[in-house]
């Protein structure tokens, strides 16, 4: 009797009628990984920042490989820069600006053999309406620019291959105005005085990075060094960059990154791969935080006070921040090891970055607080998972080739935050020794 209430029910409830929430995938169409024709070896750029006119002038210097036979032009994606000229193997080239395809075609003087090396030559000015952003000066604060490139943003700055399936060195000479200094990825290796009073910073990242991963930051920064972390392979330096008048906050903030160098690179049992690990805070930097290789990237909220409360930005509605300033810290760390290191070849696979890295997270925390702070933290995650799953009544595997935009592989709910706990589910299963092997 009791089935037969039951089934009548839900013939008839409408309610019973609509889906059962956790049995419908996202919608968007299939997005294949993105065939590539060249092999960027080396990026060198020359870059001139006009803070008042928020414009950026630059003359790029790109040694490629070819990827098949008989090719005989190299599209760079390019979108809404006004380009000047192009070179092809040291010499003046034609070129091609396609608006439709956000692209610039340079012809080559003959076909290259799959495999075969050459350097192509970009000179072009723009006001970036993506990719790049600028903020004026105000009565309290001066101007700066910082970049953001996750997702497919930098061709609004910059003649680029503009996906993550190719990885290149990163040579950058960034001329601003003083008292501006310009920060990016690598190691500085030389700082010059020009006679109209401005100032060149010539950056050097030799190790390859993929494109969304290139930083280049412009303002007035007071540098605060944070020490070493000793590892089995040397010392790595260590620095904060932060707005003159914070270096007591950014000195507390940043605080734990020598031990958290340490711990991932004994964890991991692979120390830390990069030549130096600086850390910025930048003016109302709205993603919160980005990993680019060897210069993090922080909103300024993470700057703390010893009173202040512990979330990365202004949780109003949580009883416990889902991130803590100190998760932020330890997960863009993270990210120097999978991400920058080990890259995903499409956002559909973008798990590999995003999950590790809050799976890292939460293992420093139950490093840094104990084994009853980290079985809280996936608590929470389990319970804001699931919630999402019954009010959205939508899963998804971790590795998926369908989405309507790049935002949506970002959803926190599962690239993060589930992404994690299938990895505590594994560690769990096979035991730390074969898991961090």
């Amino acid at each position: 009797m009791r089935r037969i209430v039951v089934l009548l029910a839900f013939v008839c409830c409408p309610a019973a009628a609509q889906v059962v929430p956790g049995h419908r995938l996202p919608e968007g169409p299939e997005r294949p990984v993105r065939d590539r024709e060249i092999h960027i070896e080396r990026y060198r750029a020359d870059l001139k920042f006009d803070m008042p006119r928020e414009e950026i002038s630059g003359n790029a210097t790109i040694a490629l490989s070819s990827m098949r036979s008989g090719l005989t032009e190299v599209a760079l994606d390019a979108a809404g820069l006004d380009v000047t000229g192009a070179t092809a193997s040291g010499s003046p080239a034609k070129f091609q600006v396609d608006r439709t395809a956000r692209a610039v075609r340079i012809t080559l003087p003959r076909p290259l053999a799959a495999g075969e090396k050459t350097t192509v030559g970009v000179t072009w000015s723009v006001h970036p309406k993506t990719g790049m952003y600028f903020f004026p000066a105000t009565r309290m604060r001066a101007a700066q620019a910082w970049n953001y490139g996750e997702g497919g943003l930098h061709d609004g700055w910059l003649p680029i291959y503009n996906d993550v399936n190719d990885k290149f060195a990163v040579d950058l000479a960034v001329t601003v105005a003083k008292p501006y200094s310009a920060l990016a990825n690598g190691v500085l290796t030389e700082t010059r005085e020009n006679s109209d009073g401005t100032r060149t910073f010539h950056w050097v990242q030799e190790k390859p990075i993929p494109n969304y991963l290139i930083t280049v930051d412009v303002g007035e920064f007071a540098r605060l060094p944070i020490g070493e972390a000793k590892l089995s392979t040397g010392a790595v330096p260590l620095s904060a960059w932060t707005p003159p008048g914070t270096e007591a906050k950014a000195a507390l903030a940043f605080r734990d990154t020598p031990k958290m160098v340490e711990f991932f690179s004994e964890r991991f049992g692979y120390p830390f791969p990069w030549a130096k690990y600086d850390q910025v805070a930048l003016r109302e930097f709205a993603v919160g935080a980005m990993e680019t290789t060897t210069l993090t990237g922080f909103s300024e909220s993470h700057l703390k006070g010893p009173d202040d409360p512990p979330d990365s930005s202004p949780a109003l509605d949580e009883a416990y921040p889902t991130w803590t300033y100190e998760d932020t810290v330890s997960h863009e760390l993270a990210h120097h090891w999978f991400g920058d290191l080990v890259t995903c070849r499409s956002l559909g696979s973008i798990w590999l970055n995003e999950s590790f890295a809050s799976f890292c997270h939460t293992v420093w925390n139950g490093h840094a607080h104990g084994e009853d702070d980290l079985t809280y933290q996936r608590w929470l995650y389990l319970n804001k998972y699931l919630d999402y799953v019954r009010g959205t009544g939508t899963v998804r595997p971790m590795e998926f080739l369908r989405y309507k935009s790049p935002s949506a592989m970002y959803q926190t709910e599962t690239t993060y935050l589930k992404g994690s706990l299938v990895l505590h589910m594994l560690r769990h299963i096979v035991g730390d020794s074969d898991f961090y092997r």
